[in-house]
């Protein structure tokens, strides 16, 4: 999960970790006005990373880290972090269920399958050749609560990170 990227989604073009919900950071933006370092700051906070760790990940200072959690603060009327974190769990968890569609190689996908199942999740399979290499993959779709779990259990079954798109319709979201 710490494999870095470049994003160009929704704001600047500046280096994000790949497990971040960018569902929670653009509802973060909208409704509290964050901007998206600010959300991201945010969301990496609330995910019990250091301030350091958050700095050395984005490239920024300790300071800049406290200054985007601050304006975060003022902006979401919250005193602490704790608070931010207690918003940002609501937040995740008004999104609902996740579709999460993966690319694994042929070979590996039926361990895939089977401990996704084996930890209770819904997926459906359909293989076909595709992509640059021309060899055949299987495209996973799995309706699920928990993304991350997914995640970490196809890397773990494949060995390697693979092609994943996450797509959520939001439910509610927390009041301000």
């Amino acid at each position: 999960m710490k494999k870095i990227f470049r994003n160009g989604g929704f704001g600047g073009p500046f280096l994000m970790r790949s497990g971040i919900n960018r569902d929670v950071i653009e509802v973060l933006m909208d409704v509290y006005g964050l901007t998206e370092r600010q959300a991201t700051v945010s969301v990496m906070r609330s995910e019990g990373m250091s301030y350091r760790e958050i700095a050395e990940e984005l490239g920024i200072t300790v300071s800049g880290v406290r200054n985007h959690l601050e304006q975060a603060r003022m902006k979401m009327k919250v005193d602490n972090d704790f608070q931010i974190a207690r918003i940002i769990g609501k937040l995740e968890m008004s999104l609902g269920p996740a579709l999460v569609i993966a690319i694994v190689p042929v070979d590996k996908s039926e361990d895939v399958i089977n401990r996704l199942i084996q930890e209770g999740e819904g997926v459906t399979e359909m293989t076909g050749r595709g992509g640059y290499t021309g060899e055949e993959q299987s495209v996973l779709f799995i309706i699920t609560e928990d993304e991350k779990k997914v995640r970490e259990i196809i890397e773990e079954e494949v060995g390697r990170e693979v092609p994943m798109f996450v797509m959520r319709a939001p439910a509610a979201f927390p009041s301000p």
